[in-house]
């Protein structure tokens, strides 16, 4: 997942308002347990993409991330 993240943020660069990048790199964060860095990255897609077809399924992963987030805090 390192990998894919480091690819990504490569991405954002030269196109820093892509909401699948952000929801991609969103999902990695989650996988590697970096909930801040995951529940930023969904937050950023779902204000870009506010009807995207998959925002629902986003906005279920969100819910779980501000939980998690909430803990650390």
């Amino acid at each position: 997942f390192g990998q894919a993240i480091a690819c990504i943020d490569r991405i954002l660069i030269l196109q820093p308002d892509q909401p699948t990048e952000l929801r991609d790199r969103g999902l990695m964060h989650r996988e590697l347990e970096c909930w801040t860095s995951a529940r930023e990255d969904r937050e950023r897609a779902i204000a870009l993409a506010p009807h995207a077809p998959e925002v629902s399924e986003v906005r279920g992963v969100l819910e779980e991330l501000q939980v998690r987030t909430a803990h650390i805090h």
